[in-house]
């Protein structure tokens, strides 16, 4: 087990193997260009460099997030009856509904309905193009953690994880995914059966994971609020509003407190961006030494 973290893992993987009793060389520290394997970022890397070294490094990245991951999934952390909380508007009674009444809560990304100590038993975030993972600032480092991504390679050694210590299997989705259809191939989505790469951006996270929950033998009902899919259409579930309504077998969707997506004020929302840009202006700069 790597007991100092996946980038000491990674040091000693590239620094001790060898490729045909020939030493591989590598510093780990930050990087001017990270070294990039397969479109996958490998972020603070360096050296490595040529191909037998690329294509060790490509094994260690792998070996690592093997050793490193936890096997487990989200009917691993939720059992019982489930409330699955999206980021729109939400009632009092809602919350106290939300804290009180349910085996386990669930929770995405940012959690905008989120404040200290609201029942948080699993937080789903999805990796953003800016490389992080939104809210990891808000959620315990002991909470239960299932990132959603495009590629594995995107999750095991991401710094917004690193602290983390019960970061699940990763759920992937991406248009060339194959990814099992949402909700066992419900047909809900044009007279088709609903795939991730029927959108941009495939399913929300909200879908992904209700779509997971719903499958889960150890989960008996779900209760979803702060969800009114009335979005922009880059989601499969956005662009079909009524997927989740139609095909979630166990789901009861308690509706929100208005129609809005995002209810909150413009002060809010600037304020709840700031983490996300601290954490980027820091990669800027620290990609320059």
């Amino acid at each position: 087990m790597c007991i100092y973290g996946a980038r000491d893992c990674f040091y000693f993987v590239c620094v001790h193997a060898s490729i045909r009793k020939q030493r591989v060389h590598a510093r780990v520290g930050r990087a001017p260009a990270p070294v990039d394997v397969d479109g996958a970022a490998v972020g603070g890397v360096r050296g490595c460099a040529g191909a037998a070294r690329v294509e060790l490094c490509d094994v260690a990245r792998i070996v690592i997030f093997f050793v490193n991951r936890q096997e487990k999934g989200m009917e691993d952390v939720c059992r019982g009856s489930v409330a699955v909380v999206g980021n729109g508007p939400i009632t009092i009674s809602d919350r106290d509904k939300i804290n009180s009444e349910y085996d386990c809560v669930v929770r995405f990304n940012d959690m905008k309905n989120y404040k200290n100590g609201d029942a948080l038993t699993l937080h789903v975030s999805r990796l953003t193009n800016e490389g992080f993972f939104p809210g990891t600032e808000k959620s315990d480092a002991s909470v239960p953690f299932l990132p959603v991504a495009s590629d594995v390679y995107l999750v095991h050694n991401n710094d917004s994880l690193q602290s983390r210590s019960n970061v699940l299997t990763p759920v992937i989705t991406n248009k060339k995914t194959n990814a099992p259809p949402l909700f066992g191939g419900c047909v809900a989505c044009g007279g088709e059966v609903c795939h991730h790469g029927q959108a941009s951006y495939g399913p929300s996270t909200g879908a992904l994971a209700l779509s997971e929950l719903d499958r889960s033998n150890a989960v008996q009902d779900i209760h979803v609020y702060g969800m009114n899919w009335n979005g922009a259409s880059y989601h499969v579930d956005f662009k079909y509003p009524d997927l989740v309504a139609n095909c979630c077998s166990k789901c009861t969707i308690h509706p929100t407190a208005n129609a809005n997506y995002d209810d909150r004020n413009m002060i809010d929302r600037v304020v709840s961006s700031w983490p996300r840009r601290i954490d980027k202006l820091k990669r800027m700069i620290t990609s320059y030494f």
